[in-house]
């Protein structure tokens, strides 16, 4: 794809910074504003409805809801998403229905199989990590989304070695613990 997709950019350059702004307009914790996002990226609506994942996650707070509607940030975003899933779908698994008429339709792509595409390309990428920590003799465990090493990495080499198993280039969010 070679569309440049600002919002998307802006989230993927500091996630830390778009998430406190957002939580800045919209007055709610930077850890509600994260869950919003990453609601949107599975394909929730902001509705007000008490079935929406956006609704329940403000409580049915209609004032912040209607405000995320019409934030710039988070409309851009949402068409920029949409752009990304409209790109990623044709490689996905085809879902279909039979209409009455015999028709056969092609179903939209499901929240869960946004987030289990995530999980497995989220896996892939973890684990090509987990083979270098391996191969550089570096002890490690992992946790959740990341991992915790005995010794610091060769960043540069490790972001290589990810491209090289994977095909995708990462950013990484190291920090040492003492």
């Amino acid at each position: 794809m070679d569309l440049w997709l600002p919002n998307l950019q802006a989230y993927l350059a500091d996630r830390a910074q778009v998430r406190n702004e957002l939580a800045q307009r919209a007055d709610i914790s930077v850890e509600l504003a994260k869950e919003i996002i990453n609601a949107l990226f599975a394909g929730a609506r902001i509705a007000l409805n008490e079935d929406s994942a956006i609704y329940q996650l403000l409580e049915g707070d209609i004032a912040r809801i209607h405000y995320l509607k019409q934030d710039p940030f988070i409309s851009g975003l949402r068409d920029e998403i949409k752009i990304m899933w409209d790109y990623i779908k044709p490689v996905m698994p085809k879902r279909t229905i039979t209409t009455k008429t015999g028709q056969e339709k092609r179903l939209p792509i499901s929240s869960k199989q946004k987030w289990n595409l995530y999980f497995e390309l989220e896996l892939r990428v973890l684990t090509a990590i987990t083979e270098y920590l391996n191969l550089t003799g570096n002890k490690f465990f992992t946790e959740h989304d990341g991992w915790c090493c005995e010794r610091a990495v060769d960043e540069m080499e490790l972001i290589d070695f990810v491209r090289t198993k994977t095909g995708f280039a990462i950013k990484l969010d190291l920090e040492i613990l003492k």
